[in-house]
């Protein structure tokens, strides 16, 4: 049964905290109680907020990124988590040399669970400034991801 999820990305700035709050909002409308947080695998941007045109495009489409503050990826959040949300295959190589074997299974693409899933990866808005397909494709992502949890309860 699926009670928790961690989204990963590379700095935690933006990808993965913008996947929880649109998570966390969806979560909070269909009345689900799910742990849900986020984390990077670099330490780039270690206690910083989220990306200022992150929380900009998220307050546009109606997610807040408010009192988001940026860490790195655990061998403890592997543990801790029921179900790990990938950004990118950067991100998934990364989280798969920390993983032991036992814990793979609970690893998981985001891309994988929306509709219109031709690639695994999530682009990275961090470089091209693209924030608002990018949160169109977590909207969706999120939804199939929010299915696939309630389905298992």
């Amino acid at each position: 049964m699926t009670q928790s999820l961690l989204f990963v990305c590379l700095g935690n700035i933006c990808r993965s905290p913008l996947a929880a709050a649109v998570a966390r909002k969806r979560a909070d409308e269909l009345g689900l109680s799910l742990r849900i947080d986020s984390a990077g695998i670099g330490g780039w941007h270690l206690g910083q907020g989220a990306d200022a045109r992150a929380v900009v495009a998220a307050r546009v489409n109606g997610i807040e990124l408010g009192g988001h503050v940026a860490r790195k990826l655990t061998a403890e959040d592997l543990e801790a988590f029921d179900l790990i949300l990938i950004a990118d295959q950067e991100v998934y190589n990364h989280v798969a040399t920390m993983a032991p074997e036992r814990l793979m299974s609970k690893i998981a693409y985001l891309a994988s669970f929306g509709q219109a899933a031709d690639t695994l990866d999530i682009p990275d808005p961090y470089y091209t400034g693209q924030f608002d397909p990018v949160i169109a494709q977590l909207e969706d992502c999120v939804a199939g991801v929010l299915r696939h949890a309630t389905a298992e309860q």
